[in-house]
């Protein structure tokens, strides 16, 4: 699950060439990150990048939109307890 969990951040954070299968391509990856400056001075600067612009750090947003799906959660509750899913994207 936990793995799951690192290869959707991954790919929010555009970093989707970092998501491996196994240990064994984990280290593999690793490896050539380690032994290849300017592979890995590419990485860093994208994920530098990424960090700018991705929805998985505009942290400002997210709390807006956690409140809304909180506020909407308390007003299903209060109009007679409905539990229903809520889509954050469309609120």
């Amino acid at each position: 699950m936990a793995s799951r969990v690192c290869a959707s951040m991954l790919y929010a954070a555009n970093c989707a060439e970092t998501i491996v299968n196994s240990y064994h391509e984990y280290e593999e990856l690793a490896v050539q990150y380690a032994t290849n400056k300017e592979k890995f001075e590419q990485l860093k600067e994208q994920t530098i990048k990424n960090v700018k612009v991705s929805p998985l750090f505009d942290t400002r947003q997210y709390v807006k939109d956690f409140e809304k799906a909180l506020l909407q959660t308390w007003n299903n509750y209060n109009e007679g307890g409905v539990v229903e899913h809520i889509d954050v994207m469309t609120l």
